[in-house]
C-alpha cells in the first residue's frame, strides 16, 4: 500500500499518506486526478500505488521542482536534485505524467469538467492557495473531488474558510466535492460550490 511512500522524504504523514491512498481508490478507471505539488514524490508514489490497479488512468503530477520559499525558509533549489529524485522514485508508473510548470502554467493545459481529483500541496502562502483553488476548481468535473495538504497552517487555513467557510478535514488534509447544483459563491462568481460535510470514506 503505502510502504514504498513512507521511505521517500518529505512532509506528509503516515496517516496522510494512506488517507491519499484511499482516495486514490475511489478513483474510476479511465480517470484524470492531478496533483499540484510532489516533491520528490512522497504522496505522489502513495497515490500511484492505488492507481496502479485501475485500467486506463491519468495522473498529473505539477511541480517546479524548486521549493516552496515558505516550508523552505526561502531557500531554493537550483539545479535538478530533486527533480531527479522524483523521477526515480516514480519511474514504474507508466501512467503518471509530470509537469515541470508553475501550477498557472499547468492549469492551462487542462479543459474545464475534466478531472475527477485534484490534490493542492504547492506554495502554502495565502495567495497562493486561494490562486491554485481558483485556477482548478473549474476544471472539476461535477462529482469530482477538490482536496489540499496543511489544513491547520494559518495561511491555508485562512485562505480555505474564506474560499469555502467549512471543510471536511482528516489529519491535515481538507476536502470537498463539487456538486451540479448549489448557490454561488462569492468569490466564485461563474462557479458554482457546495461543501460536502460527511466524512469522505462513507462515500468509497
Amino acid at each position: 500500500m503505502i510502504e514504498r511512500a513512507k521511505k521517500i522524504s518529505g512532509w506528509m504523514s503516515e496517516a496522510e499518506l494512506l488517507f491519499l491512498y484511499t482516495i486514490a481508490s475511489s478513483i474510476p478507471d479511465q480517470g484524470k486526478a492531478v496533483e499540484i505539488g510532489s516533491w520528490k514524490g512522497r504522496s505522489t508514489v502513495a497515490i500511484c500505488e492505488a492507481l496502479k490497479q485501475k485500467s486506463g488512468i491519468n495522473f498529473f503530477a505539477v511541480d517546479t521542482f524548486k521549493g516552496d520559499p515558505e516550508i523552505l525558509d526561502g531557500f531554493k533549489i537550483e539545479n535538478d536534485e530533486v527533480y531527479k529524485e522524483f523521477q526515480e522514485n516514480t519511474s514504474e508508473y507508466h501512467f503518471l505524467n509530470t509537469i515541470r510548470a508553475t501550477s498557472t502554467e499547468a492549469s492551462n493545459q487542462f479543459d474545464e469538467q475534466s478531472l475527477d481529483w485534484v490534490f493542492i500541496d504547492a506554495d502554502h502562502s495565502y495567495d497562493s492557495v486561494c490562486n491554485d483553488v481558483r485556477l482548478w476548481f473549474p476544471k472539476l468535473k461535477y462529482g469530482g473531488l477538490l482536496s489540499g495538504h496543511d489544513y491547520g497552517k494559518v495561511a491555508v487555513t485562512r485562505a480555505i474558510n474564506t474560499l469555502f467557510g467549512r471543510v471536511s478535514v482528516w489529519d491535515s488534509i481538507w476536502y470537498l466535492r463539487r456538486v451540479q447544483q448549489a448557490p454561488r459563491h462569492r468569490l466564485f462568481p461563474a462557479i458554482e460550490v457546495a461543501i460536502r460535510r460527511s466524512l469522505l470514506q462513507q462515500k468509497f
